[in-house]
């Protein structure tokens, strides 16, 4: 079974086997927080496995992962380091809700303290 997603106009869609989805992965670290101004909910999932189409920008936020976002809106889709079988796609865009718990915090050292 797929499970599949947007941004925020729609122009950038995400699709991946949702089975292969273990859960998701909190991420606190520095990064993630001066992107998203907050911490990440993440997936991970295998590159096999999921198809991004779209309007899709990407950068290097730190070395060796990429970070993916429509260019259109600007909304985070994904990460994506350079080697490796998987992608870190955004929780929350899914279209319909995940129904998966937190199986892991990240970078907790870095969490703020409102957080």
């Amino acid at each position: 079974m797929h499970t599949k997603g947007s941004c925020h106009c729609g122009k950038t869609t995400i699709t991946t086997v949702k089975s292969s989805i273990p859960g998701i992965i909190k991420c606190y670290c520095r990064d993630c927080q001066q992107h998203l101004g907050n911490f990440a909910p993440w997936v991970v999932c295998k590159k096999s496995d999921t198809q991004i189409e779209g309007e899709v920008g990407e950068y290097e936020s730190s070395e060796g992962i990429k970070r993916l976002f429509c260019t259109t809106c600007g909304a985070s889709i994904a990460k994506r380091p350079d080697d490796g079988e998987v992608v870190v796609i955004a929780a929350g865009i899914f279209d319909q809700p995940l129904d998966f718990e937190v199986i892991k915090e990240v970078f907790t050292e870095s969490k703020q303290p409102w957080m």
